[in-house]
């Protein structure tokens, strides 16, 4: 009995490390497909994602500064991507972060005046668009929203699946 013991308990330690040595999906990788941009891998990303249980329902909430030299790097490729537009948000948009989900004071972001955003309404599945028009008249929400503050630097990202 103690021979399979011994054999167990190795067998759950190397899962233990097998799983820790091994990230295949990080928290920046997934934020980059997402807002396609290339946040570097060894840039510090401050989040909280709520998602688990049977649908998969939750949030992800995440905050990112840059340093002057990445923020250049990163500020270019918002800018040649067609899907970030200049600040304001739309007033959907701004609803849903601020008032409706309160997705904003979840990493204590302020308004932003000067930056640029990013928006894809993931509702009914793989369909993607960045129109937020439906976005408050349905009784549920699967969106991503990415803000960037050109004045301090920052990215912040939103997640929601209801």
């Amino acid at each position: 009995m103690k021979k399979y013991f011994k054999w167990i308990l190795l067998f759950i330690i190397l899962i233990i490390i097998f799983k820790f040595s091994i990230n295949t999906h990080s928290i920046n990788k997934g934020i980059s497909k997402s807002l396609g941009i290339k946040i570097p891998e060894n840039i510090r990303v401050e989040y909280e994602d709520t998602h688990g249980g049977f649908h998969g329902d939750g949030d992800l909430v995440a905050k990112v500064k840059f340093e002057e030299e990445k923020s250049e790097k990163i500020l270019i490729q918002i800018k040649n991507n067609p899907n970030w537009k200049p600040l304001p948000l739309t007033k959907n948009t701004e609803i849903a972060l601020y008032q409706f989900y309160g997705l904003a004071e979840k990493v204590n972001m302020p308004k932003i005046d000067k930056g640029y955003w990013f928006f894809v309404d993931r509702f009914g599945g793989e369909i993607m668009d960045s129109d937020d028009a439906k976005l408050l008249s349905r009784n549920s929400a699967n969106f991503t929203v990415g803000i960037y503050d050109t004045e301090n630097n920052i990215l912040y990202y939103y997640e929601l699946d209801t």
